[in-house]
């Protein structure tokens, strides 16, 4: 779900999902940009193309698929450095994630084994695909680990404790130094 626009390398994964890169693996695309007139050409059967998603939409559809997939080019700094709902979708629903290496996200679906973290450009995310479609048992530990994260560490309740942690912190630091 997203901008559909060349950084993201979409054409080279529908490509090579059409072309077999990844046997039995179906890819659904959402969202609009440049590439649309582009991907409906070049993208056979097994991948379907959704159109803009309404946000109201993502959620259940999300809820719905296999595997969530957060892929973005690590060469730009927001990217590295960037938390994407994707990440926090995959927890919630149980479902494993793909994202790219050399990214925070990348870091947090290492640390905590809920998906894989591939290249950015070259054939992993074929190879991470094909991986998870044929190992069920590691996908359900990925999916457990998910839950587990979103309801022990990734979530409101938790994040609003260490921010005030923070923010007090600072306020003892600010003090000492007046």
């Amino acid at each position: 779900m997203g901008v559909l626009e060349p950084f993201r390398k979409l054409e080279g994964w529908g490509e090579g999902i059409t072309m077999g890169k990844a046997p039995g693996v179906e890819l659904f695309v959402g969202g609009f940009g440049s590439l649309e007139e582009r991907l409906e050409k070049i993208c056979g059967e097994n991948v379907t193309l959704l159109g803009p998603v309404p946000p109201r939409d993502v959620s259940a559809l999300s809820h719905q698929a296999d595997v969530l997939i957060a892929l973005y080019d690590p060469s730009y700094l927001n990217n590295r450095l960037g938390a994407p709902n994707k990440l926090f979708e995959a927890m919630l629903y149980g479902k494993p994630l793909l994202v790219a290496k050399g990214s925070w996200a990348g870091e947090v679906v290492e640390k905590e084994e809920i998906g894989l973290a591939v290249e950015f450009e070259g054939g992993g995310v074929f190879q991470a695909l094909t991986r998870l479609r044929k190992d069920e048992e590691l996908c359900a530990r990925m999916s457990a680990r998910g839950l587990e994260a979103a309801r022990d560490r990734y979530n409101w309740p938790m994040m609003e404790k260490r921010l005030l942690d923070i923010y007090r912190s600072l306020l003892k630091e600010g003090k000492k130094g007046m």
